[in-house]
C-alpha cells in the first residue's frame, strides 16, 4: 500500500511538471508550419523598399526582412500603398510588419515594435542643384521656400525644431512618396523636401543639403500579431550575434547617399585665388602611381582620379600639375615647404599625421596587403619583427597603425630587407598584393595575406583645411566606386605593369591560386593575354586552374614552329 502512494505521488508529481513546461514554455513552431506561415508586410516606394523596371523587389527593408524571413521562414504577401496608408493599414490589422518606422510614445500605443533597431536614419533636407536660389553657405536664402515633407512624420517635428534653432523660417508642402517628390519639383510646387538619406536622388541632381537630424528606426508589428513580434526579435538577435556589422553593410549599400552641393564662397574663392592643384605623387608606386619610362608621365590610379576629380564640381573643372617624387619623405618635406598642395596618397595614421602636421582625408581606395616570411607558422595576431626600408614611410605608417605590437627593423635598402627576413634576422617584410610574384619565384620565402587592408587617403597641411573640405572629403568620393570597377574592366587594357595594378582589387582567397598560375606561365613560356587574363580576374581561380592546359596558349613564335 505504502509502495502504491508512493507511485501515485511520483506520477502526480511528473504530470504536474509537464503541465508547468507545457504552460510556461511555448512549443517552437515547427518547420512545416513555418513554411507555410504567411506574413503580410507593407511595400511604399521609396528609401526602403524600391521596385526595378523588371519588377524585382530590393532595398534596405526588403533585404533584412529576407534575413529574417530566413531564420523564422516567414513567406510575404507584400501589400502596396503610400507611407500613411500603410501607417493606418498596420494599425488596423489589414498588415502584419511595416519596415524603417521611427519610435515614439505615441505610435506605440497602436503597434508594436522591435527590440532591436532595424537601422539608423539620417534626415537631410535635399535641394536641386540647379537652383541657385538655395545657398547652404546662407541659410537665410531658405525662408520663404516651399519644403516638401510626409504629413505627420518623424521629420516634420524634427525639420521645424531646427528651423527654430538656426532662425529660418519656410512653407511646409505635403508630399505622400518619391514620385509625388519629383513631380512637384518638376512643377516648381516645391523647392526642396525633407527625407532620409538615399543615394536614390542623385540621378535626378538632387543633393542631400543639409543634414536636418536622425534617430533610429524599427521594424513594427500588429498589435494583433504579438506571436510574430517574439519570432522577429529572436531572429533579429541571431543575426546581430552572426554579424554585428551587418546593419551597416545595408546602410553603405542602400542608403549612403553622395553630397552633389556647389562650391561654397569661402571655397569658389579658394580655387579662384589659388589656380591649379598641385598634387605630389611617388614615381614607383606600382598601381597606383607610376613614371612610365617612355612618356615620364604617371599611370595607374591616379590618372582615374584625375579624370574623375577634374569634372566632379560640375561646369566647374579643376586643373591639377603633378609633381613625382622618389620617396615619401620628399613628398611630406615639399608638403610642408608649400611646393604642393596634397599627397597621393598616404596610409591612415592619426599620431603620425599630428607628428607630421598634416591632415588626412577619408579613405578614399583601400589595397590587399601580404607579408613575405620564411616563418613555419606565421601568426599576425602575436609579436613580430617585421623588416622595413628606412624611406619606406608608406609601409612605417601601416604597420604602426594596424599591428602596433609588431617590432619595427628598419634597414637601409629593399635588398637588405629581402636579405633579413631570408636568414630569419626578420620575421617577414610587407608588400602590396602582386608585388611578391618576382620576389617568390627567387626565393624560399612564402606569401601571406593580411586580415587589415591598407587604407589610403590624401594628406593636406593644417592650413590648407578649405581644401580638404572642398575637394577631399566631399568630393573624392567618387573614387570609392571607381575601385569597384577595378574587377570588372577588362584586361586588355592591363597588361605587363598594368597587371599588378589589376592584382591589388582582387579577392584575398583567389590571389594565392593566380599567382600559382602565372608562374606556371612563366615557366612554360606561355602567353599572357587578354582572353587568360579576363578569365583570372573574373572568374574563379580553382576553376582556371582545371582548364589552364585548354585556355594557356604559346607565345606567337611557339605557335609559328608548331
Amino acid at each position: 500500500m505504502k509502495k502504491f502512494k508512493l507511485n501515485v505521488q511520483r506520477y502526480i508529481c511528473i504530470l504536474l511538471c509537464l503541465v508547468l513546461y507545457v504552460t510556461v514554455l511555448p512549443f517552437p513552431v515547427s518547420a512545416e508550419e513555418a513554411k507555410t506561415r504567411t506574413v503580410r508586410v507593407g511595400w511604399y516606394e521609396g528609401t526602403y523598399n524600391t521596385t526595378g523596371a523588371d519588377g524585382q523587389r530590393r532595398g534596405y527593408s526588403y533585404e533584412y526582412q529576407q534575413a529574417v524571413a530566413a531564420h523564422t521562414g516567414w513567406k510575404y504577401e507584400y501589400v502596396e500603398g503610400s507611407w500613411a496608408e500603410l501607417m493606418s493599414m498596420l494599425k488596423n490589422g489589414q498588415i502584419d510588419l511595416l519596415g524603417g518606422i521611427s519610435y515614439t510614445e505615441e505610435r506605440s500605443t497602436s503597434m508594436l515594435f522591435s527590440e532591436l533597431p532595424m537601422g539608423e536614419d539620417k534626415y537631410y533636407l535635399y535641394v536641386d542643384t540647379s537652383n541657385t536660389d538655395i545657398a547652404t553657405s546662407d541659410l537665410t536664402t531658405l525662408n520663404g521656400k516651399r519644403i516638401g515633407m510626409l504629413p505627420k512624420a518623424l521629420t516634420v517635428e524634427m525639420f521645424h525644431e531646427w528651423e527654430k534653432s538656426h532662425g529660418v523660417n519656410t512653407q511646409q508642402v505635403d508630399i505622400t512618396g518619391a514620385d509625388d517628390v519629383r513631380q512637384k519639383l518638376k512643377n516648381r510646387e516645391i523647392d526642396g523636401f525633407v527625407l532620409n538619406e538615399s543615394p536614390q536622388w542623385e540621378r535626378d541632381n538632387i543633393s542631400p543639403a543639409l543634414l536636418i537630424g536622425g534617430s533610429y528606426n524599427y521594424f513594427a508589428v500588429s498589435k494583433k500579431r504579438p506571436d510574430l513580434k517574439e519570432e522577429l526579435d529572436q531572429a533579429m538577435q541571431k543575426i546581430e550575434r552572426e554579424n554585428p556589422f551587418y546593419t551597416d553593410d545595408l546602410y553603405k549599400r542602400y542608403l549612403s547617399a553622395n553630397s552633389l552641393e556647389t562650391l561654397t564662397d569661402e571655397e569658389q574663392n579658394w580655387l579662384e585665388q589659388h589656380g591649379t592643384v598641385r598634387i605630389g605623387y611617388l614615381k614607383n608606386d606600382v598601381g597606383v602611381s607610376f613614371a612610365d619610362t617612355e612618356s615620364r608621365k604617371p599611370v595607374g590610379i591616379i590618372n582615374d582620379y584625375i579624370s574623375l576629380a577634374s569634372g566632379c564640381l560640375g561646369e566647374k573643372n579643376i586643373e591639377f600639375q603633378l609633381t613625382g617624387f622618389d620617396s615619401q619623405e620628399e613628398e611630406l618635406q615639399a608638403l610642408k615647404d608649400s611646393r604642393i598642395d596634397m599627397i597621393f596618397h598616404m596610409n591612415q595614421n592619426p599620431y603620425e599625421a599630428e607628428q607630421n602636421d598634416v591632415i588626412l582625408s577619408n579613405t578614399v581606395f583601400e589595397i590587399n596587403v601580404a607579408v613575405l616570411t620564411g616563418v613555419k607558422t606565421f601568426d599576425e595576431n602575436k609579436e613580430n619583427t617585421v623588416a622595413v626600408s628606412r624611406n619606406n614611410l608608406l609601409g612605417k605608417w601601416y604597420i604602426s597603425f594596424n599591428y602596433p605590437f609588431w617590432k619595427i627593423k628598419e634597414y637601409d635598402t629593399s635588398a637588405e630587407v629581402e636579405k633579413a627576413v631570408q636568414s630569419g634576422e626578420a620575421d617577414c617584410f610587407v608588400v602590396k598584393a602582386g608585388q611578391s610574384l618576382k620576389t617568390l619565384a627567387n626565393s624560399k620565402m612564402r606569401s601571406i595575406f593580411l586580415t587589415k587592408s591598407g587604407t589610403s587617403c590624401f594628406a593636406v597641411t593644417r592650413e590648407n583645411i578649405t581644401l580638404m573640405n572642398m575637394h577631399l572629403n566631399r568630393k573624392l568620393q567618387l573614387l570609392c566606386a571607381y575601385q569597384k570597377e577595378l574587377r570588372t574592366k577588362t584586361a586588355d587594357s592591363y597588361v605587363n605593369m598594368q597587371m599588378q595594378h589589376r592584382l591589388m582589387a582582387l579577392d584575398i582567397r583567389c590571389l594565392q591560386a593566380v599567382e600559382s598560375i602565372l608562374k606556371i606561365m612563366l615557366k612554360q613560356n606561355l602567353e599572357l593575354n587578354a582572353e587568360v587574363l579576363n578569365l583570372i580576374f573574373h572568374r574563379d581561380a580553382h576553376h582556371f586552374l582545371l582548364q589552364q592546359q585548354i585556355l594557356m596558349k604559346p607565345k606567337k613564335q611557339e605557335r609559328q614552329r608548331l
